[in-house]
């Protein structure tokens, strides 16, 4: 429940900014474009942080075998992936 709950809550959160930075872009002088951007990364951020630590607590209770194939799935997922390209 509390990683579906953090997943929930991040893309609200970013569904928000999205909505409403597409509501004012016509508007936006370059500097508020950047801090628009810059709010929709951090709330990424944050909301990564979140479901990070409530999968730790999910993957620290799971059997070695679905710990296995939680770890295959995340690298075909493209994270490893993009973690390596920087």
């Amino acid at each position: 429940d509390a990683v579906a709950q953090a997943m929930r809550d991040d893309a609200k959160q970013i569904g928000d900014l999205l909505k409403q930075r597409r509501d004012n872009i016509q508007n936006m002088s370059a500097i508020d474009d950047l801090r628009s951007y810059q709010q929709i990364a951090q709330a990424h951020a944050d909301g990564l942080q979140k479901l990070t630590a409530a999968f730790q607590t999910l993957y620290d209770g799971m059997s070695p075998e679905q710990k296995k194939n939680a770890d295959q799935v995340f690298q075909t997922s493209g994270h490893a992936s993009a973690a390596s390209h920087g």
